[in-house]
């Protein structure tokens, strides 16, 4: 039994995460696969689906919450209109949880994905990356470093999560790290998901551009910065 678990796994093994997904992302581009969730679908079918929530709230969560997750995990941008459905149907602060809790788990699965299918290249490459300059720098700041990229969304959220896998990050470190940082946008999308409730009941006009505008981004860079000031400090008093 233990030579079955401790044996040498063998190529296909090592990379079956990796190429299902690469398979997944292949199949939605050869097949032209649409989204559910675009603004024409969701105001064509806002009534069946708020039916749907109404008979059956669990198994609507259940399913907002696989898209989100496999969506993430694809690396498809649906997370920004499923965050804002989350905001019509739920109250405030189960909306906001809901999001933060659907993007940390759907990271998390992207992290372990990428972990474990670069296992053998990270390892190859830890005296560079892990054990170099940049690694040690952010191995000793690795949260203020994290909740900085969380905040600020300056990276694509897929970017982040495989920076945390390059640098070896702890899950526990990721898991709560991520979380916190999908907050302060959690909190805009959800507030935000009553324009888009509107709009899906009217002819109102809806743009994410009207919510994800220049002042939004500059709060949440701003965010961002505040994070860093232990770091920048630090660095500062070993300069004197």
């Amino acid at each position: 039994m233990n030579i079955f678990f401790w044996r040498k796994k063998s190529p296909w093994e090592k990379y079956l995460p990796l190429g299902l997904l690469l398979l997944f992302v292949l199949l939605v581009v050869l097949f032209n696969v649409k989204s559910p969730l675009t603004f024409e679908n969701l105001k064509g079918r806002y009534a069946e689906l708020m039916a749907l929530e109404t008979a059956n709230p669990l198994l609507f969560t259940l399913y907002l919450f696989a898209i989100y997750v496999i969506s993430i995990c694809l690396v498809i941008p649906d997370s920004t209109l499923i965050s804002l459905l989350a905001g019509t149907v739920y109250p405030f602060p189960i909306a906001v949880l809901f999001i933060s809790i659907s993007e940390t788990v759907g990271a998390l699965c992207f992290y372990f994905i990428v972990k474990y299918a670069f296992k053998e290249y990270f390892a190859k490459k830890e005296a560079h990356i892990v054990h170099g300059k940049i690694g040690k720098d952010f191995r000793e700041h690795e949260i203020y470093y994290l909740l900085f990229l969380r905040f600020s969304h300056l990276l694509p959220f897929w970017v982040i999560n495989v920076i945390a896998a390059l640098f070896k990050t702890h899950p526990l470190t990721f898991i709560w790290t991520t979380f916190i940082g999908t907050l302060p946008l959690s909190i805009v999308l959800a507030q935000a998901g009553r324009s888009l409730e509107k709009a899906l009941v009217s002819n109102e006009p809806f743009s994410l551009q009207n919510i994800l505008n220049r002042p939004t981004e500059l709060c949440l860079i701003g965010l961002g910065l505040l994070v860093l000031i232990p770091v920048l400090l630090k660095k500062f008093s070993r300069l004197r």
